[in-house]
């Protein structure tokens, strides 16, 4: 036990250093993994989050958090939270629905806005809004759309401009979700098109 610890220490004074190598990242993250230093497994979660720019990565360290956080520190709200950046970057994420569903939540508490008393059916609500968003980017693209800002300029129109680029962010979240399914295809330039 003693050396592991060491190793962690080690592998913490590089984390320090370079915030990005993915090696020692890892190898830290393992560690605190094997050891069972959920806490601290955590924050190196929250950590690497804060630095990774790839959405497959960041959709991987939330989903790992939310597991993390639903099951071994029993912290509810902040897995639902992981679990729906998960679903940000990947919006029929399976895992992560079923994780959600599968915290037995009967209230949800959010960030902002009131208490909601129906958990399953604001879930339910949460994933019918998800697909129904999916419809309306594969709809914006049939009818000529290229580029996400084109697709939020069509499907987000009512809502105010300060918004797009957060509305920007999701739609290139579906699309790369959908490129994945091959439903879409991505284009030279940043552009797509139906598949």
């Amino acid at each position: 036990m003693r050396e592991r610890s060491h190793d962690v220490a080690g592998a913490r004074t590089y984390d320090a250093l370079d915030a990005r190598h993915e090696p020692a990242l890892a190898a830290l993250e393992g560690l605190y993994e094997k050891l069972g230093r959920w806490p601290e497994l955590a924050a190196h979660l929250r950590a690497r989050l804060a630095v990774t720019a790839d959405r497959r990565e960041a959709a991987r360290l939330h989903d790992k958090l939310g597991m993390l956080l639903g099951t071994r520190l029993g912290n509810a709200a902040e897995a639902v939270r992981s679990y729906l950046a998960v679903l940000d970057a990947d919006p029929r994420n399976r895992k992560a629905l079923e994780a959600l569903r599968g915290l037995g939540l009967a209230r949800l508490y959010p960030g902002h806005g009131p208490l909601v008393e129906d958990a399953p059916a604001k879930l339910a609500e949460y994933v019918a809004h998800r697909l129904e968003r999916e419809r309306e980017v594969l709809a914006a693209l049939a009818a000529g759309d290229r580029t996400p800002g084109q697709v939020v300029a069509r499907v987000y129109a009512g809502v105010p401009l300060a918004l797009h680029p957060a509305a920007e962010r999701s739609v290139r979240a579906h699309l790369d979700k959908l490129v994945a399914d091959g439903r879409v295809a991505a284009e030279p330039g940043g552009g797509f098109r139906p598949a």
